[in-house]
């Protein structure tokens, strides 16, 4: 399994904006063949802080996932959305 996070953090007058986009297209996302998992989740401290976290099957899915119509438009709108982004990628499961 290989785990994806995503940590963003956002311009406040856009935090709406991001959270908007991602409810839209979570549900194409969670459909995608080999995505385990999807979540948006939210910093307690900082409210214009994201996390991401999605789980597939192997790196191809991953691969073919950051290649999809949402994540463009993402990493597009990321652009004036974001004051900085950071993602990692794990193989999971080692044990």
């Amino acid at each position: 399994m290989i785990i994806l996070t995503l940590k963003s953090v956002v311009k406040d007058q856009h935090a709406d904006d991001f959270v908007n986009f991602f409810s839209e297209v979570s549900e194409n996302l969670v459909k995608e063949n080999s995505c385990l998992e999807y979540q948006l989740n939210r910093d307690y401290s900082s409210n214009n802080t994201f996390y991401i976290i999605g789980k597939w099957t192997n790196k191809k899915a991953l691969d073919n996932h950051l290649t999809t119509q949402e994540m463009r438009a993402y990493f597009s709108n990321s652009k004036q959305w974001c004051i900085s982004k950071n993602m990692t990628i794990y193989k999971a499961n080692l044990l």
